[in-house]
C-alpha cells in the first residue's frame, strides 16, 4: 500500500468523517490508534475487515479506500450502538467480541476490554488513562 502525506490523509479523513457527520478529529486519531494494534487480518491504514470493505464495494488496499470503508463502518457502528465510545470499542476488538464482553460483565463494559484496546479507546476518545 502507498501510504499518502500526513496532510493528505488527515485531510481525507476529515472529509470522509463530514459527509457521515462523524467528528473528523475523532476519526484521525481511531487511525492512529488502529495503527498501533495488531492487525487480525484487517486491511489498510483503517484496518478494515475484508468482508467490511467487500460490502461496502471499496478497496481497503487503497488508502482512500480504507479512509472511505473505514468511516461507513464507524458510521454503521454508531448507528448500531447508539453511543460513540461503545461504536469505537466495537470498532477497535470487533463487534462480536464486544457484545461478547458486554454481555459477560455487570457494569463497567470497559474495564472486560483488553488493555491495549482500553489504551486505544482512550486515546480515540481523548481521555486520560486512568492510572
Amino acid at each position: 500500500m502507498i501510504f499518502p502525506s500526513r496532510d493528505r490523509l488527515e485531510s481525507g479523513i476529515r472529509r470522509a468523517a463530514a459527509t457521515a457527520s462523524l467528528d473528523g478529529s475523532l476519526c484521525i486519531r481511531l487511525c492512529d490508534a488502529l495503527g498501533e494494534l495488531p492487525s487480525d487480518g484487517r486491511m489498510g491504514v483503517f484496518r478494515v475487515p475484508p468482508q467490511v470493505a467487500a460490502e461496502y464495494g471499496l478497496d481497503p488496499g487503497w488508502w482512500g479506500g480504507s479512509v472511505l470503508a473505514g468511516i461507513k463502518y464507524l458510521e454503521s457502528l454508531v448507528g448500531r450502538y447508539e453511543r460513540v465510545d461503545r461504536a469505537v470499542a466495537a470498532y477497535l476488538c470487533g463487534p462480536e467480541e464486544f457484545n461478547r464482553l458486554v454481555r459477560a460483565v455487570q457494569g463497567d463494559w470497559r474495564r472486560a476490554l483488553s488493555a491495549d484496546v482500553q489504551a486505544a479507546l482512550n486515546k480515540v476518545l481523548n481521555e486520560r488513562e486512568e492510572g
